[in-house]
């Protein structure tokens, strides 16, 4: 008998959804491959109208099959962001670069979905992920994130998935800034 697991909301970023085609070739077969576990395990995507935008304009065919069938087994959560959680402060004290902190922008509507959910972001992003561990010495909410990469093996993404996404400090995006 499989045990049950918690269902996970869960923030997806484009990158992820961008990548997930139908070829085998490493980075395609690793983000389609996490997609359809979210589909078939209990998992549930939360979105923002900034992440359909984003989904909209760069999500693979794929990716577009993926997001009706979510739709149609009621597993995306749309959630409706009115505060920036301070983020806008914090990176203006940030020691960051300008365009670093511009990248981070460009994204901190993924951090609030991910806030307002279970903490977890999917994302193939690892520029964004190097920048976030500097910005959560400012903004102390985002080291709670986890933060999870389907193409890098070792974040073994399919798995953790598989037995239910559970909190992991490795995965914190503030682990190595504590």
């Amino acid at each position: 008998m499989r045990k049950k697991i918690r269902s996970r909301r869960i923030v997806v970023d484009s990158s992820v959804v961008r990548s997930a085609g139908t070829t085998e070739h490493p980075i395609s077969k690793a983000c389609r491959d996490t997609l359809f576990e979210i589909l078939t395990i209990c998992h549930r995507v939360v979105v923002t109208e900034d992440i359909l935008q984003e989904w909209k304009k760069h999500r693979s065919k794929y990716a577009t099959k993926w997001v009706a069938s979510m739709y149609a087994r009621k597993k995306v959560i749309r959630l409706d962001i009115q505060d920036d959680q301070g983020f806008e402060e914090a990176l203006s004290i940030c020691s960051l670069d300008e365009k670093s902190k511009l990248a981070i922008r460009k994204d901190l509507h993924l951090l609030s979905a991910a806030l307002m959910a279970d903490e977890i972001i999917i994302s193939s992003d690892e520029a964004l992920r190097n920048l976030l561990r500097t910005f959560c010495l400012y903004a102390i909410r985002v080291k709670s994130i986890m933060y999870a990469n389907p193409t890098l093996e070792q974040d073994y993404v399919i798995e953790w998935l598989r037995n239910g996404a559970v909190p992991e400090k490795k995965r914190r995006i503030g682990t190595d800034v504590e």
